[in-house]
């Protein structure tokens, strides 16, 4: 097991997690907009300094956080209302991101791409994606199987998606040119064109609690199906950082339903129990495994690592705290 990397949710209080997570939060905010601010300056004359990758990165291994919402938008709206608006900005963010891949791919000389540059993109898109793929769960699976993450096994991830582009980055050598000129048009039309913005429309009209919690529980049970088996060990390796990223959003989206900015003693005591439950199982799996996402996945990635006791140790335990929540909150999971 791996302990080494910064333990983001130190103490022993549930009280103090809830403080910290939302410090965490309000930390995020500055290196979110920088980046986010330099990328448009950037982009608005065609050149994309060094620099910016080098910071995107960094960031992305462990600095960028969720933005906040403020107390006060807090305890006025809904918190399904909190998770669309979530939903809505991270999807946004990715698309900031796919549109810097794209842009590199046709400002490059053909065969001479840059590949740091080109996978920076591609893992900072997929962090936004895996924040909010809960959303993709709940509203439209069909739409995320099949056309924005089909999996390695399926035959249509020779042609479209994060894995296509993914297969074709950590090719030896370096194969981008189909994705460039092909894959990054289709997927940046299914984010700003029809298909995603037809589910934030829906989460709009037909947003629901056990809708959100339902994609929630989805979203953990595809770490388990697919994320565990390490099918892109060939390639990016990166499904420990997509790990990461469903945890984040995971956590933000629990905070919208217990409210940061409530006086701990105040929750009702069923609430109060299972939050305390839930944030033990996420700083369970947060300290043991974030040292070995800045390792790389290592650990992950070798023979010692047990699927089983991974389960058992982690992912269950935070399975039943998501659903002890929903269950407090007398929110039935579809």
């Amino acid at each position: 097991m791996f302990t080494s990397g910064k333990n983001f949710f130190s103490g022993s209080s549930a009280s103090s997690n809830q403080a910290i997570r939302a410090g965490m939060r309000k930390e995020s905010r500055g290196t979110l907009a920088l980046l986010k601010g330099i990328f448009r300056r950037c982009s608005s004359t065609l050149v994309i300094p060094a620099v910016l990758f080098t910071l995107a990165a960094t960031a992305y291994l462990g600095c960028l956080k969720t933005p906040p919402v403020s107390p006060n938008a807090q305890s006025k709206t809904p918190p399904s209302q909190l998770t669309l608006l979530f939903v809505t900005n991270q999807v946004n963010t990715c698309v900031t991101w796919l549109e810097s891949g794209d842009l590199n791919g046709d400002l490059s000389p053909q065969g001479l791409w840059d590949s740091n540059a080109a996978r920076t993109d591609w893992r900072a898109s997929r962090h936004y994606y895996e924040q909010v793929r809960f959303a993709f769960d709940a509203f439209d699976l069909s739409l995320q199987n099949d056309s924005i993450a089909p999996w390695f096994d399926n035959p249509l991830s020779t042609t479209n998606g994060f894995h296509f582009i993914e297969r074709n980055f950590w090719k030896i050598p370096f194969n981008a040119y189909n994705v460039f000129h092909t894959v990054y048009p289709q997927l940046l039309v299914m984010w700003t064109g029809v298909e995603v913005p037809a589910i934030i429309n829906v989460m709009g009209n037909e947003n629901s609690d056990s809708n959100i919690f339902g994609g929630l529980m989805g979203m953990l049970a595809d770490i388990d199906s697919i994320k565990l088996t390490k099918a892109d060990s060939n390639f990016s390796r990166n499904t420990l950082n997509d790990v990461f990223s469903n945890l984040e959003g995971l956590d933000s989206v629990i905070g919208y339903y217990v409210p940061l900015n409530t006086p701990y003693s105040n929750l009702p005591d069923s609430l109060r129990a299972v939050d305390s439950t839930f944030n033990a199982a996420y700083q369970t799996i947060w300290s043991a495994w974030q040292g070995d996402t800045l390792n790389n996945g290592a650990y992950f990635y070798s023979p010692s690592f047990s699927k089983s006791l991974f389960e058992q140790a982690y992912l269950y335990p935070l399975d039943s705290a998501v659903a002890h929540i929903a269950d407090s909150l007398k929110i039935r999971i579809q």
